[in-house]
């Protein structure tokens, strides 16, 4: 099977498997997943924060990353606390975010690389949600194989005589680690990359399942690159995916199916997009409606109203009966807009988007869908 755009999670007795199908890790990944406030977003900028001045090969970069992270502990000892504290905020800030920041993770590793204004996440600060549920993640891409543990890394700066009380900092100083068989079966299978976090406990086990239990796959009308997500959990396997014009960002109809342990559905769609650049800022809006089941082409309003999606669901509601997508700027915790520099352009563009779904839908649609 085409790995190349499908995330599978598996929920097992004690870690979370998730494995994606697009492009491995880069040295500048690997770098920027163990620092606190780094992305490996690609940039043009020659000023981007993310610089690979290790050298050397690949086998060696985990170990001379945590060398250098031991040198400069070394030198400026107050910095294991000030760094462990920013870790602790930062995943604060993505609290109970983990399904939503490794599925955001792994649209963007699909495809070619592209410039940071068309990517949508950053492994060095969305993929500290994790901590939500591990302090042990695992990192299974090309040539790296590594893990951050806290409590390793406490020995680690004990045994230095770096602090006498060194606190849990998870994230900074990688270990190398090998892939335990499940992880290797997924590798040979066609993934790319694959993440092991093993559980805290029962409660963060029983946290992922329910995320897992409760997704929405409404997403997947918006991902600009994902097209099916595989879930496994005790319940069994659910596959939620995408076809027809695929492109999230793209007009067109497509089809949203849902296979499980309780029987297949497909649901039709219509996607009207508007996309444009500002100040070097990708922009994007999106109105997305169902199509009758009857007639089979009308589009009609949704029997609900889901929340504004930035991409992905935020907790903002705009009262709509239909799937509504805006690339406002988001506070940190992703879930809030905040204020941006392009909401002008913005709400332009949506109002000229409505304007052309005026002329696609029978007037009841639009009332019904918008009216209120």
């Amino acid at each position: 099977m085409n790995r190349d755009r499908e995330i599978l999670f598996e929920a097992g007795d004690d870690a979370l498997l998730v494995a994606n199908g697009g492009r491995a890790f880069s040295r500048e990944g690997v770098i920027s997943i163990c620092a606190s406030h780094l992305s490996d977003k690609r940039s043009d900028d020659a000023n981007d924060d993310v610089r690979d001045n290790f050298g050397g090969a690949e086998k060696d970069l985990v170990r001379r990353i945590r060398e250098r992270e031991l040198a400069t502990y070394c030198t400026d000892p107050n910095r294991i606390t000030s760094d462990y504290r920013g870790e602790d905020e930062t995943s604060r800030d993505y609290d109970g975010r983990i399904v939503w920041e490794l599925l955001q993770n792994a649209d963007d590793a699909m495809g070619r690389e592209r410039s940071s204004a068309e990517l949508i996440g950053s492994k060095g600060l969305g993929f500290k949600a994790v901590l939500d549920v591990t302090e042990e993640p695992e990192v299974h891409s090309g040539p790296f194989h590594f893990r951050f543990s806290s409590a390793d890394t406490q020995a680690l700066l004990k045994k230095e005589g770096l602090h006498k009380d060194p606190p849990p900092l998870t994230f900074r100083i990688p270990h190398c680690t090998a892939p335990c068989e499940r992880v290797q079966e997924f590798l040979e299978a066609g993934y790319a990359t694959v993440i092991r976090l093993p559980f805290r406990d029962d409660e963060a086990r029983d946290s992922v399942v329910k995320q897992l239990d409760d997704f929405n796959p409404l997403f997947l009308l918006l991902a600009p690159r994902l097209t099916r997500v595989r879930i496994r959990t005790s319940n069994g396997e659910t596959v939620h995916e995408i076809t027809g014009n695929s492109d999230g960002l793209a007009d067109g109809d497509v089809q949203l199916s849902r296979e499980g342990p309780n029987g297949c559905e497909s649901v039709p769609w219509r996607r009207w997009t508007w996309r444009g650049s500002h100040e070097r800022k990708h922009l994007s809006v999106a109105i997305c409606l169902p199509l009758a089941e009857q007639r089979g082409s009308e589009p009609v309003p949704g029997c609900e109203c889901p929340p504004l999606f930035v991409f992905f669901p935020t907790e903002e509601h705009i009262g709509a009966r239909a799937l509504i997508h805006a690339s406002f700027d988001l506070k940190q915790d992703r879930d809030h807009v905040r204020r941006g520099a392009h909401d002008e352009a913005i709400v332009d563009a949506f109002r000229a988007l409505i304007q052309r779904v005026l002329t696609d839908v029978p007037a009841r649609t639009v009332l019904k869908a918008f009216g209120e």
